[in-house]
């Protein structure tokens, strides 16, 4: 299996996914949470040029829960257990569900059950489960402070009480833990101050297991080895010790081998992570080309809004025959239309502008600008607005349409969480667009500004096109 094999496999699985979750509205749960956290880490090992998504990521993360707000979560399910394992790490990495009552309700669970797992370390993940409390959750207690439940989960005393457990069970643990174990053990000793006699002894153990790992099979191995590459906290420092350096050379090796001889990663939710420790173990000329590669194939998360808004469209369809009729597209009809005009308009086959595309297409009359309308044409969902914003002509600077154009979007962003959609077929300066997005990221009220790509304007002047033949 190549490097191409492992993203054309997760990029279907989070195209998919990734835009039915933005839809759906729901929590994702179990293997689906799995995909999704290891997806989010990828994409946040890449850097920057994912910033949409991970903001895309963030907010499905931190969802009010399903129905049962954590309740029926119990760690008798080895399923459970590595479902808490992963909602610790999301409280880690973007923070507690948005609203108060689903953080409380996670908090009681939690400590219900992680009082479970304590009698029961070695069985059903339990211990892995315990250790990311320790690795995750415990590093931001200062926000649950003023829940009853802050003072039992500071009763499980879980630092003093893992190091005085893996002390007293190191010789068990050899004989019996996998190495997921022994990965989840480390990293919890990170937080936990004088263990490093024990942390030396365990990645001495770790060591052996990836040099002896022979007759283990190679999906099993390759996954373990992607784990430590991409989870062991010891493996990501600057300066590594002696005997961590011998590991990540040892499981290296038995990556690039094991992932040559599979014909496919067993289980689906463990691409990305695979997928991450291939691109952890590359060197930068092959880091450069796993990016561009995504970037081709992938494309940016602003596809899937306005996929909502317009099915059509597809990701690699050019149409470049129609840029000059889509830029002899005016803004508008007439100077002044009203609303009135641009309904009956509607129904005009001959007359053609952006505001009657866009109408026609929406099924939502435009509204001209009056004394109190900014946007050209409004889509208004049950939880937000969607204001198009239509200009015809290059805006190469702030006074040559830019002021303007900052004007009308900064105003509409302002409404609790708008979504001001820019359309223009000719160029807009790149100062001006930034200036506009930066503008809305500092925003309170959660809006998003997109500017359409050319590519999707010329799809949607085609649509429009294709209704009108329908209607012949």
């Amino acid at each position: 299996m190549n490097v191409s094999d492992l993203i054309e496999r997760w990029v279907q699985r989070h195209n998919s996914k990734f835009r039915e979750f933005l839809q759906n509205k729901k929590e994702p749960r179990t293997t689906e949470k799995t995909f999704f956290i290891y997806s989010y880490n990828l994409l946040n090992r890449l850097g920057n040029d994912w910033s949409d998504y991970l903001k895309k990521y963030r907010k499905i993360f931190r969802r009010d829960p399903s129905k049962d707000y954590y309740y029926n979560r119990d760690v008798e399910s080895y399923i459970f257990s590595l479902e808490w394992t992963n909602t610790f790490e999301i409280v880690d990495k973007v923070g507690f569900p948005v609203h108060e009552s689903p953080k409380e309700k996670l908090l009681r669970y939690a400590v219900e059950n992680l009082e479970k797992a304590k009698g029961s370390p070695l069985e059903k993940a339990h211990d892995i489960m315990l250790c990311a409390a320790i690795e995750h959750l415990l590093g931001h207690c200062k926000d649950l402070r003023k829940f009853e439940e802050f003072e039992d989960l500071k009763k499980l005393n879980l630092k003093a009480w893992m190091k005085n457990w893996l002390s007293n069970s190191i010789s068990t643990i050899k004989k019996e833990a996998s190495p997921h174990q022994i990965i989840a053990y480390l990293n919890a000793l990170t937080e936990i101050k004088q263990t490093e006699k024990l942390e030396e002894d365990l990645l001495k153990w770790l060591h052996q297991w990836i040099n002896d790992s022979h007759n283990t099979s190679r999906q099993r191995r390759l996954l373990i080895s992607a784990r430590i590459a991409t989870q062991l906290i010891h493996l990501q420092k600057n300066q590594m010790s002696k005997t961590s350096e011998e590991i990540l050379k040892a499981l290296k090796r038995n990556f690039f081998d094991d992932l040559k001889e599979i014909k496919y990663v067993s289980s689906s939710h463990n691409v990305p992570i695979v997928l991450e420790a291939f691109y952890r173990l590359s060197n930068e000329k092959k880091q450069r080309k796993i990016e561009e590669q995504l970037l081709k194939q992938l494309g940016h998360s602003d596809f899937f809004e306005l996929k909502e808004l317009f099915p059509f469209l597809e990701k690699d369809k050019e149409l470049t025959e129609l840029d000059t009729e889509i830029k002899n597209l005016k803004e508008k009809c007439s100077i002044n239309p009203t609303r009135n005009d641009c309904k009956n308009c509607l129904s005009n086959r001959q007359l053609k502008c952006w505001m009657k595309v866009l109408g026609k297409i929406l099924g939502e009359p435009p509204e001209p600008h009056g004394p109190f309308e900014v946007a050209d044409v409004t889509v208004y969902t049950p939880k937000q607005g969607i204001y198009f914003v239509i200009k015809s002509q290059q805006i190469s600077g702030q006074r040559q349409g830019g002021d303007t154009l900052y004007r009308q979007c900064t105003e509409l962003l302002q409404k609790e969480r708008a979504i001001v959609l820019y359309v223009n077929p000719h160029q807009t300066s790149t100062k001006v667009i930034e200036r506009i997005r930066e503008t809305a990221n500092k925003m309170k009220t959660n809006p998003r500004f997109i500017p359409i790509r050319h590519k999707y304007l010329r799809q949607i002047y085609q649509y429009y096109k294709d209704i009108w033949r329908k209607e012949k």
